[in-house]
């Protein structure tokens, strides 16, 4: 290491007392108020130790003082929500520098708050942040490099080489010893850094002084920040991606649904009122009953062994050994109430959706296919409920209107049919099925001009029943 012309000469057992005594308990049971009279001691103690350029040192300062503008600095901290902090620190090593008397004169510290708050957004936050930490112990060299810079002692010329490598010898031996002794190692580290700051000072002009050049950070530590934490961020993705990918359940505990589990999509049974007769089909009998087409189609296999339901069946397995381990996770029961669903065991289907909404109140697919169950098995009534439910969550729910909407096409409730219809068309203008529904609850409800308005369109956006209730009204 750099050896500059200042000596310290402090011991560890010298500072015990006033570390331990003073700077920890009387500062504890004052509850921070003894504080700036320990540090005045400290400081002190300190500066007995001292040789700075062959002067002696002596500290001056006095706790009231310090008391008084820790007061003052503490305030406008607090008022600027912490913004004044770097030039409360400036502050301090002013009035810090003010007593430090050298061979009978006086220090100075003439760094400013600005640059302190640029150097420590950069050494101190931004740059560690990116390294994750790593980047700290420069950050923290470079930062006391430049306090040390930025100060005069004895109102001389003051240069500062004390080595990094030293400063993370110290900063590490220090840590891992005082762990070990719980703290009590603490007067020690103090010394060691004490040494090692004063050691790297050189004050003061004349033969035989040759002083240290600023410290600067170098370039190379610019470009690894950025470099170093891009490159931690695409190992982060590489690995999230990766973990996705391999694992059979989902990111922390939850179950991982395939990508086709989605609300169920099954034909509702809806039939066709009888047409009435107006002036347009006059004389025309009146059509039968038939089925409309539901507003959803239902899932089609992705392949052979799916149809034969087979992955239905390993994927059931799956989420039933996940429930074992994990028997309060809603989305699971949800799953196993899709996989029940699409292979007709509507009952079973129904039980793990109720369980899934039991864990989670708001879980609106559950709702929305337990509703889909309900039209299934002719319960209409209850099969609205859910619907309703589903759109209290979700305002803007197309799916959800519209399948209300059938339902109350089922319970010859047309007027209602048709605002749903409305409400589900206004967030889905293009929706084949859901314009057709809603010709058809317009002529069920005796309007049938504008029903074939809706069936002419509803056609020509490649609905294939459209064309078929056409004929027959024609």
């Amino acid at each position: 290491m750099a050896k500059g012309n200042c000596e310290f000469s402090g011991k560890g057992g010298e500072y015990f007392l006033t570390v331990f005594v003073h700077l920890f308990l009387l500062t504890a049971l004052t509850v921070g108020i003894y504080a700036p009279w320990a540090v005045v001691k400290l400081l002190r103690l300190k500066a007995s130790h001292c040789l700075i350029g062959k002067k002696q040192v002596s500290f001056t300062g006095k706790g009231g003082d310090l008391f008084i503008n820790c007061l003052l600095w503490g305030l406008l901290c607090l008022v600027t929500i912490g913004v004044y902090s770097p030039w409360a620190v400036c502050a301090f090593l002013k009035w810090k520098a003010a007593n430090t008397v050298v061979g009978g004169e006086p220090s100075e510290f003439n760094g400013a708050g600005a640059d302190l708050l640029v150097l420590s957004l950069i050494h101190l936050l931004i740059f560690p942040l990116l390294t994750l930490g790593l980047y700290l112990f420069w950050g923290i060299y470079r930062v006391y490099a430049w306090k040390e810079e930025h100060t005069r002692y004895g109102g001389e010329k003051t240069s500062f080489g004390a080595g990094i490598g030293e400063f993370i010898k110290i900063s590490i031996v220090s840590w891992f010893l005082n762990l070990v002794t719980l703290n009590i190692f603490s007067p020690w580290s103090m010394c060691m850094l004490y040494r090692w700051q004063i050691h790297g000072l050189m004050v003061g002009e004349g033969d035989g002084i040759e002083h240290f050049p600023a410290v600067k950070t170098p370039r190379l530590l610019f470009i690894l920040p950025p470099a170093f934490a891009a490159l931690v961020a695409l190992l982060v993705f590489s690995a999230i991606s990766q973990f996705l990918e391999n694992r059979p359940h989902g990111l922390f505990g939850r179950y991982k649904q395939p990508a086709d589990i989605r609300r169920v999509k099954v034909p509702l049974d809806r039939k066709q009122p009888d047409l009435q007769k107006t002036p347009e089909n006059a004389g025309t009998a009146s059509a039968p009953a038939q089925k409309v087409l539901g507003i959803f189609a239902p899932p089609r296999p992705k392949d052979a062994e799916e149809a034969k339901g087979s992955a239905l069946e390993i994927r059931l397995g799956k989420i039933d050994n996940f429930l074992q381990k994990n028997p309060s996770n809603a989305e699971a029961f949800y799953s196993r109430g899709w996989v029940h669903q699409s292979k007709g065991e509507l009952d079973k289907a129904l039980t793990a959706y109720n369980e899934a909404i039991k864990l989670n109140p708001s879980f609106t697919d559950a709702y929305f296919n337990r509703g889909v169950i309900y039209v299934q098995t002719g319960k209409y009534d209850l099969a609205a409920e859910e619907f309703s439910t589903v759109l209290k969550y979700e305002k803007k729910s197309a799916d959800a209107f519209s399948n209300r909407g059938a339902v109350y096409l089922q319970q010859d409730k047309f007027d209602m049919a048709v605002q749903d219809f409305n409400s589900a068309l206004d967030l889905a203008p293009d929706d084949g099925d859901m314009v057709y529904n809603r010709g058809v609850a317009l002529i069920a409800k005796g309007e049938v001009q504008k029903g074939k308005i809706d069936l002419i369109r509803a056609d020509a956006l490649g609905q294939k029943t459209a064309s078929e209730v056409l004929k027959r009204i024609q």
